[in-house]
């Protein structure tokens, strides 16, 4: 499997093979030169009749917080479909549409919010999007805690610098209406909006990079995802959860391309990383729309410390990859909810 920014991969190999007469030779070197020759063009001919390596290779472009959880879901994928590669491209999901827009050449997508899927399947570049995993926010701090931030209310504390993703980033909107929401919390500061984002000292292009300045103490908080908590940098950080009433919860999409030269692979890739359906909601319009997995808050349940099993849960019939997801992705939110102080490293939830 392989993991990249570049877009296309390289083009095949062409073998060509070109017998063409020469007036100055004579008929018998002519005929010596065919015989010579026609071996060679005879071995080539099965290769170009027969599917290229390269088509055996499926590009997949992937909201930059699903880098842990994809980059595992590839591997199984391969280790299911021998002779498959899964190639990866990360990135925020803003940027992925705008290369799907200029006509990149990929597979499958999968967003970060419903929002952006919505935009490329309104314009017909996606089709089949479903929805298979959901994430929520939290607020971060670097491993010590230099600030000695406790709740979220103290990101409205004058002098901290907080680092979110840009507002046309998924994670970026996201941590937006989550201000607000504390805002209107029991308890929540005179102002508490405005001076919280007075205190924003930048706004990066997608979440991964506020998870590595947090990580590197460049902020003294920042607003991330619960699957963040996950990546090499994000288990380093300090949490503090986010109440349910203030939260925001991202759905995420995936669909095919409707340019893949390999749509059948790449149906099997998403129905791979769909969990089993239940009556889906629809949501979008003009005949697109993207399928709510209901059972999705269960998965997240299954598997996790080894509180439950898949079929305590309810989802007997869900795959372990797919497990694997839900795990990823929203590990942090169901230890908040059975703890409310969080993680081993975490704070007060407001």
């Amino acid at each position: 499997m392989t993991a990249n920014r570049t877009g296309a991969p390289p083009g095949p190999t062409s073998y060509i093979c070109l017998v063409r007469p020469f007036a100055l030779l004579s008929r018998r070197l002519l005929t010596g030169l065919a015989i010579l020759l026609l071996p060679a063009c005879g071995a080539a001919s099965p290769a170009a009749s027969g599917p290229s390596p390269q088509s055996r290779i499926l590009t997949v472009l992937a909201a930059a917080s699903l880098s842990g959880a994809f980059t595992q879901i590839g591997h199984r994928f391969e280790q299911a479909h021998p002779g498959v590669t899964v190639r990866l491209s990360f990135a925020g999901s803003q940027v992925l549409v705008t290369e799907i827009e200029n006509g990149i050449p990929a597979d499958v997508f999968a967003s970060a919010d419903a929002v952006h899927m919505a935009q490329v399947t309104g314009e017909g570049k996606v089709t089949g999007a479903t929805v298979f995993a959901h994430n929520r926010l939290v607020v971060v701090t670097p491993r010590d805690n230099p600030a000695n931030l406790k709740t979220p209310f103290d990101l409205a504390r004058s002098g901290i610098r907080l680092d979110v993703a840009a507002p046309a980033v998924p994670a970026g909107a996201s941590a937006q209406k989550a201000i607000d929401r504390l805002a209107q919390q029991p308890g929540a500061p005179a102002g508490f909006a405005a001076a919280v984002r007075h205190n924003i000292v930048s706004e990066e292009d997608n979440v991964e990079a506020v998870v590595t300045r947090l990580y590197l103490g460049e902020a003294d908080a920042g607003i991330v995802y619960v699957s963040d908590l996950k990546t090499p940098n994000g288990r380093n950080l300090h949490l503090i959860a986010i109440a349910d009433a203030a939260n925001v919860v991202n759905s995420y999409p995936i669909g095919v391309l409707a340019s893949s030269t390999k749509a059948a692979l790449a149906r099997q890739f998403v129905a791979y990383v769909t969990p089993a359906s239940s009556p889906p909601e629809r949501i979008g319009s003009g005949g697109r729309g993207v399928q709510v997995d209901h059972l999705f808050r269960h998965h997240l349940l299954a598997g996790v410390g080894g509180r439950l099993q898949p079929e305590e849960a309810g989802v007997a019939s869900v795959q372990p990859h797919q497990l694997l997801v839900g795990t990823l992705l929203d590990q942090a939110a169901v230890l908040q909810e059975e703890d409310p102080v969080g993680p081993p490293h975490g704070g007060e939830t407001v």
